[in-house]
């Protein structure tokens, strides 16, 4: 996927667009020996755990799915970078 693929794929997830996240052998190696857990098949699988555990500070259930939602929506169409934010 070039650099202005995204362009055309905005506010969809990976598995939607049928595409990788990793641009590179390199960028996979890294998630596999930093991210990823034992629990983890794939990488939209740490980017919704990464959100439970961000969402998991609320106090209802209901606002804990909710944020968890939005923070693995946000991460899975790359809206959300650990770098950049919002």
């Amino acid at each position: 996927m070039g650099p202005s693929a995204s362009l055309y794929n905005k506010g969809k997830t990976m598995t939607e667009i049928g595409a990788t996240i990793f641009q590179t052998e390199f960028s996979q190696e890294v998630w596999e020996n930093t991210y990823k857990h034992h629990t983890d098949d794939t990488i939209n699988d740490t980017f919704r755990r990464v959100a439970r555990d961000i969402a998991s500070v609320e106090e209802t259930e209901e606002k804990k799915k909710e944020w968890e939602d939005k923070f693995y929506e946000a991460r899975a169409t790359s809206r959300l970078s650990p770098a950049v934010g919002f």
